[in-house]
């Protein structure tokens, strides 16, 4: 054979292997980017991605929005009586995530009347720029100003890592093992977590002392200048376009709280104080001290979602130490 031909063989079996790879990684699509309108997952998708899709191109659909981590999962978005509120929370979400698809939204034609913006100790320490390259976090192109071509080469134009290796197992021999997410009917997923978790039969002595709840959950990493310039630009921006926006910091689970730098998480509440009121839920209180509100040390259930609406709208009987509103301070 000669040499250019062999060339040419050879180039065209790589082009061939690649655009078979490519066509494996869609069908796969661990992270539900392909084919965003699906109910049902093999894993965990990018719901950062998906909602923000959504959203933006569902403009009319909602006019009031939860923003935090998959801690503010528990809070029920129609539990709020002013607004149309959609539940935004995915994994780890951070500050500057939620600026970028505040922003995008408002370039969309949404019409936002309020927020609700939840903060914890990760909101601080993770940095944006490492979230950019996690399937599972990496925000939505035209929020960072990337191409759609782009988000597609990153998700699709690459070898199948381990969870592509698990996910093609899955659907191939067990189809019907799903994951329902919260990304397109939130409020049927409501109604079903609320049902659930009154139905829940727990034995509650067994279940506050199972070793779950003895693991902190651990973050490192100081990003604090970083996130109060993007709580800042959230301010203006909700200021500019006559938004309603309250801020609060998560119950942490009083294991967690242990394991936390407290001299940094003091830091940011004095810091986020200069710069707007808000309420604190996070300190040692009967509900981050007792495991029966926690599915584990990191996510607290449905009835803490709702003591913390109580609190910030002022209705019901939160725990009376439950919370603290804290007022913008000028010192």
């Amino acid at each position: 054979m000669k040499p250019k031909k062999w060339v040419l063989i050879s180039l065209l079996i790589i082009i061939l292997l690649l655009i078979l790879n490519t066509l494996l990684m869609v069908w796969i699509d661990s992270y539900s980017i392909a084919h965003p309108k699906q109910d049902h997952y093999y894993c965990e998708p990018n719901r950062n991605f998906l909602k923000t899709e959504y959203i933006r191109s569902n403009p009319a659909l909602y006019d009031s929005f939860i923003f935090g981590s998959s801690k503010v999962g528990a809070i029920n978005p129609y539990s709020i009586q002013e607004g149309h509120f959609y539940n935004m929370t995915y994994s780890a979400g951070i500050p500057h995530e939620h600026l970028i698809n505040i922003k995008l939204f408002l370039r969309s034609g949404v019409k936002i009347k309020h927020l609700l913006i939840g903060f914890e100790e990760i909101s601080y320490l993770e940095p944006f720029a490492k979230r950019q390259h996690q399937g599972i976090t990496k925000a939505h192109p035209l929020a960072t100003g990337n191409s759609w071509l782009s988000q597609y080469l990153y998700y699709f134009f690459r070898f199948p890592a381990k969870v592509d290796r698990t996910n093609l197992m899955t659907k191939l021999f067990h189809p019907d093992r799903t994951v329902t997410m919260d990304v397109f009917h939130q409020k049927s997923y409501y109604a079903q977590l609320t049902q659930q978790f009154q139905n829940r039969d727990i034995n509650e002595t067994e279940y506050v002392q199972q070793p779950k709840f003895s693991i902190p959950a651990g973050y490192h990493g100081d990003e604090l200048q970083d996130t109060l310039n993007d709580i800042k630009e959230i301010i203006q921006v909700c200021r500019e376009n006559h938004i309603d926006v309250k801020f609060f910091i998560n119950p942490i689970h009083n294991v967690t709280y242990e394991a936390t730098d407290k001299a940094l998480l003091t830091k940011f509440k004095y810091s986020l104080a200069q710069l707007t009121d808000y309420y604190d839920f996070s300190g040692p209180n009967s509900i981050t001290s007792n495991n029966l509100y926690w599915s584990d040390t990191t996510h607290y259930d449905i009835r803490v979602g709702e003591y913390i609406l109580e609190s910030l709208y002022h209705y019901g009987k939160p725990p009376k130490d439950f919370g603290i509103y804290v007022h913008k301070t000028t010192l």
